[in-house]
């Protein structure tokens, strides 16, 4: 029930607004659903699958053992340690950072608010916010960091790129951005993409083990390096319906580094989402490129038709409700318990 809520407040929320006298509407409106999400997130109990992972790591600091954790997550655990907060603490901190940096991506991209807040919800509200906190905090950090990079200020990309990855390193993937910014998105970039997958495919081997000197290298063999499961094939087939949609709409969109960062992450997720067919530890790569949908669809959207809005709005509210229903199990998200009513 609070999931259903959690889509019909922002609606909610804009038609009350639009009805009001009222100066700054757009801000006023994702400050409601920056506390709206992060009050459901932040106070949230055994709610996703590494809800506990992250207790251990709690626990594990609290009795002063050693913790291998990028050092901005520590902090925060420790700093609610100190100040004798229970884990609910760090988990609302980390939701009140995660929101705030994707108001202010959704600000600075100057987008339809109401599309950006609904799009993020359909895409990423189940499997990140509720669940892989570290990196849903990361991601909207870089969100941001590509909003600085669009609009040229550089070393503020770089800034903030390093500060989402001191929660999550593979962040650092968003770096390569910045060498594509320049570069159009024409026929002959499509064919680098699709030849460059074809290369990886081909050469997985090689791939792995170039990759296998990273931090992902100790995930090959184990639980997680699962291969052709239903998740990533259907993943697959969503992020090449999306791809196609917004290519088909590209010229709806304003010719610039804008739409270069935005339509490059729209390749690079299908490119890494390719590879997690092969190998799901891969799915968390594509993931911090997918997030560029919720900044790209509502650029798309906004000139169109008033019937190819209603298709998206309705297509990514069919994504919600499928993924729900396909994860709610797998992500223990089907069984919202708060800090304030929860059973063991």
């Amino acid at each position: 029930m609070i999931y259903l809520f959690n889509n019909i407040a922002i609606f909610l929320y804009y038609f009350m607004l639009k009805h009001i006298k009222i100066s700054n509407r757009n801000m006023k409106f994702l400050l409601l659903c920056f506390m709206q999400m992060s009050l459901i997130i932040g106070f949230r109990y055994a709610v996703g699958a590494d809800f506990f992972s992250y207790v251990k790591i709690y626990d594990h600091l609290k009795n002063n053992e050693s913790v291998h954790i990028e050092i901005a997550y520590k902090i925060i655990n420790i700093i609610c340690i100190k100040l004798e907060i229970p884990y609910w603490g760090v988990n609302l901190f980390l939701a009140i950072l995660t929101n705030l940096f994707l108001i202010f991506a959704i600000k600075e991209f100057e987008i339809n608010p109401v599309s950006a807040v609904f799009f993020y919800i359909s895409f990423f509200f189940f499997y990140h916010s509720m669940n892989q906190v570290r990196q849903g905090v990361a991601m909207t950090i870089g969100l941001y960091a590509i909003s600085k990079l669009c609009k040229g200020e550089n070393i503020k990309f770089f800034f903030f790129v390093i500060f989402a990855s001191l929660f999550h390193m593979s962040a650092l993937i968003y770096l390569i951005l910045y060498f594509l910014k320049e570069y159009k998105i024409d026929l002959k970039v499509c064919c680098i993409y699709l030849f460059g997958s074809l290369i990886v495919l081909g050469g997985y081997n090689v791939f792995t083990f170039v990759i296998s000197f990273s931090k992902y290298g100790l995930y090959f063999n184990s639980y997680y390096d699962k291969q052709f499961t239903i998740t990533s094939i259907a993943n697959l087939c969503v992020r090449l319906m999306l791809l196609t949609v917004v290519m088909h709409y590209s010229s709806k969109v304003k010719n610039g580094i804008k739409k270069n960062v935005l339509y490059h992450m729209t390749f690079l997720c299908t490119f890494f989402q390719v590879i997690t067919v092969y190998s799901s530890i891969f799915g968390r790569v594509t993931s911090l490129f997918f997030i560029g949908y919720i900044i790209l669809f509502p650029l798309v959207i906004a000139s169109s038709k008033k019937q190819v809005k209603r298709l998206c709005y309705l297509g990514a509210g069919l994504y919600q409700f499928v993924y729900y229903q396909m994860m709610k199990t797998s992500v223990l998200i089907n069984n919202y318990q708060s800090i304030f009513n929860y059973r063991e």
